[in-house]
């Protein structure tokens, strides 16, 4: 996502910048290789290894939440008694942190149809269109009460998405044990090893 900060630098403030694919490039081209050959590297890592990285961001982010709560039942197997140290204190903390759910939610309301549609009167005049009918819905009390954990959020989206490289503005693995990571996912195609590291890192 584009901030105003950043309108400086391509005069578009339509244009939006991922926050999860800079890291990724930054790590490739840390190795050394030429741009040219960096460009190649990704396109063919993000289809097999980030295949989520493709996707709208609101697409992205359901995904992203499957993937966080099959890690949840992960940890629930491996390091029971934090888990339940953590529910009590923090409930939901295994959602996406609440930064990047945040950016998601803004898009999805900007992309959110206006309520004052254009349309055409009895008369022939253009205007908007006025409802007559206000259906008042209550809140689903289980989907507020979700909704109020997913906040609670604190595992980094960047973990399962791109596998532990990072977004812009926030911290990202160093690239001296990013690389051997990569490497083993990519040779072996164990992409789980990213959750067991994600337990090994809750378990410090």
């Amino acid at each position: 996502h584009k901030t105003k900060k950043d309108e400086s630098f391509t005069g578009d403030s339509n244009i939006k910048i991922d926050k999860l694919i800079p890291p990724v490039v930054n790590a490739i081209l840390s190795t050394g290789i030429p741009p040219a050959a960096a460009s190649v590297v990704v396109s063919n890592i993000i289809p097999s290894a980030m295949p989520l990285l493709r996707l709208s961001h609101q697409e992205r982010l359901l995904a992203a939440k499957s993937l966080h709560a099959e890690f949840y039942l992960l940890a629930c197997y491996h390091l029971p008694l934090l888990v339940m140290h953590l529910d009590r204190h923090c409930p939901g903390w295994y959602w996406p942190r609440k930064e990047m759910i945040k950016i998601e939610e803004e898009e999805n309301e900007t992309n959110d149809g206006d309520d004052n549609r254009i349309g055409i009167n009895a008369e022939g005049q253009v205007g908007k269109e006025i409802s007559t009918e206000t259906e008042v819905q209550e809140p689903d009390p289980e989907r507020k009460n979700s909704r109020e954990l997913e906040k609670n959020g604190l595992v980094p989206l960047s973990w399962f998405v791109t596998n532990f490289a990072g977004e812009c503005g926030g911290a990202n693995l160093e690239h001296k044990h990013l690389l051997p990571l990569w490497d083993h996912m990519l040779t072996r195609g164990d992409y789980s090893s990213k959750y067991f590291l994600a337990l090994a890192v809750l378990d410090q």
